[in-house]
């Protein structure tokens, strides 16, 4: 057999699934999933991509579970799905990258950044970071990788509590993850609570 990028891709998702097959999809799982998301990209590598199958693994059915719920008039109950990542968690993509994007644009006193910013946050707007990931760089820049890493895994936590608290409703519609801040929001909960949220 000879190996391509999509044999590497396929036996890298294997891999990953093995890793991830005794987790379910709750704190524990959603975090060491962004952690790892996060460690991937750092590496150069599309983290996003590489755990797909995990991804769907973990939290695709999550979304219809709460569907039925709500069908049957009751409160959903799954707070962890790969819609609540794409709208509470991937702000402008990898990283929270419009965060990181709009920060660097206000207070940085070094033209490069914010001329880099300038360019990268109308993709950012619509979750694409590869401008901010590859441009900066952020791939093996040690003093962006803590922010890197601990910003979404704080954001996880963030959104689950106002979740699980019922500030916010919890996720039941699937939402294309290239929908932008605030509409992505509503789309996902039906509450403006939810656009709130994703403006953190």
């Amino acid at each position: 057999m000879s190996w391509d990028s999509s044999n590497i891709t396929n036996f890298g998702s294997y891999l990953f699934l093995k890793l991830f097959d005794k987790i379910s999809g709750n704190l524990f799982g959603i975090l060491l999933y962004v952690v790892m998301t996060y460690l991937l990209w750092f590496m150069g590598i599309h983290g996003t991509n590489t755990l797909e199958a995990v991804s769907r693994h973990l939290f695709e059915q999550n979304v219809e579970i709460n569907q039925s719920l709500v069908l049957a008039g009751h409160i959903p109950t799954e707070i962890f799905s790969k819609t609540f990542l794409d709208t509470f968690v991937f702000i402008g993509g990898c990283g929270t990258a419009l965060s990181f994007v709009l920060a660097l644009y206000i207070a940085s006193k070094q033209s490069h950044n914010r001329k880099m910013s300038f360019v990268a946050l109308p993709s950012a707007l619509f979750n694409i970071s590869e401008i901010a990931v590859f441009g900066f760089p952020i791939i093996f820049n040690l003093t962006m990788l803590i922010p890197f890493i601990l910003t979404p895994v704080i954001l996880t936590l963030i959104s689950a509590s106002a979740i699980k608290t019922g500030l916010v409703p919890a996720v039941t519609q699937s939402v294309e993850w290239t929908i932008p801040v605030l509409l992505s929001g509503y789309q996902a909960t039906g509450s403006v609570s939810g656009s709130l949220l994703r403006w953190k």
